[in-house]
């Protein structure tokens, strides 16, 4: 995939009926894949707005989905290799498809949850961390993948139970195995995918009660944060991000534009996790 074809295509207004879905579907995936950033960043404004004018049928909007959610496997499991930037993109544009969707209301639920279940499955895999390479550019695998759940998590078709498997999720990859602190917005990302599930009023307080409990506990084999301060630098890069991330979610639920349901009640669950993690400095007293 060259540059020009690519900005040949883009500086179309529109494009022409000779011009195959499945032949475009081939090239965004080109594009997808490139370590060049120009080009990769060029793909993903084509395929948004393929997507957003309406190019692709219900039909063709399925299979490019089916297609972005195959590329989501290629080279899982490698991490610091270029085939991370194909995974990356793909999932964006899976984020695109569901959002369009949430608009146009073209796919079915029960393509909504195999996208939803894809995307679950590709994010508690992916190992690659990386937030922007200095010379190819953005990766950002976690945030991307957070992106469809944030639509998916929109999703009218989709119920409680689909919901609480996205707050499954984002629990198991925040207390997942890591190695860096955040650095490119991965706890607003995942308190941004929390919220968005509890403005649809379906999980009970006492369920995210429940969450944010599990998300806050100590290690195993301490009664609280306070006693593991002796650790391995990953358990204090894990302390560093869940407490990034209830930060974030008390923040972003107390300076949100329209207040959740049952605002005071969740902020007070927050509250008690963000307790659950305090090394004796929000209470230096009891320390």
């Amino acid at each position: 995939m060259s540059r020009a074809t690519l900005e040949k295509l883009l500086a179309l207004d529109e494009l022409s009926a000779d011009i195959q879905a499945e032949d475009l579907v081939s090239l965004l995936e080109q594009a997808l894949a490139s370590s060049d950033p120009h080009i990769r960043e060029s793909g993903l404004v084509l395929s948004d707005r393929l997507v957003d004018r309406g190019y692709f049928s219900a039909a063709q909007l399925r299979a490019l989905a089916e297609r972005m959610m195959t590329s989501l496997q290629v080279g899982l499991g490698e991490t610091g290799e270029d085939s991370a930037f194909l995974r990356a993109y793909s999932v964006l544009v899976l984020f695109e498809i569901v959002g369009y969707h949430n608009q146009k209301k073209l796919l079915s639920a029960e393509t909504l949850r195999h996208i939803q279940r894809e995307t679950i499955r590709y994010l508690l895999a992916e190992k690659d961390e990386r937030v922007c390479d200095p010379v190819k550019g953005w990766i950002h695998a976690v945030p991307h993948a957070l992106n469809v759940l944030i639509e998916t998590a929109k999703s009218e078709e989709l119920g409680r139970r689909d919901l609480e498997q996205i707050m499954n999720a984002v629990l198991e990859r925040a207390r997942g195995s890591v190695t860096q602190v955040y650095t490119g917005f991965e706890e607003e990302l995942f308190a941004l995918t929390v919220v968005t599930v509890l403005r649809r009023s379906l999980l009970p307080v006492a369920d995210f009660g429940d969450w944010t409990g599990k998300l806050a506990k100590p290690p195993e084999g301490s009664a609280s944060w306070s006693e593991h301060l002796r650790v391995p630098r990953s358990e204090l890069v894990l302390l560093a991000n869940l407490k990034a991330t209830l930060r974030a979610l008390y923040l972003q639920i107390s300076f949100g534009d329209e207040p959740l349901p049952e605002h005071d009640a969740i902020l007070e669950q927050v509250k008690k996790g963000l307790e659950a993690l305090d090394t004796g400095f929000y209470n230096p007293a009891t320390a």
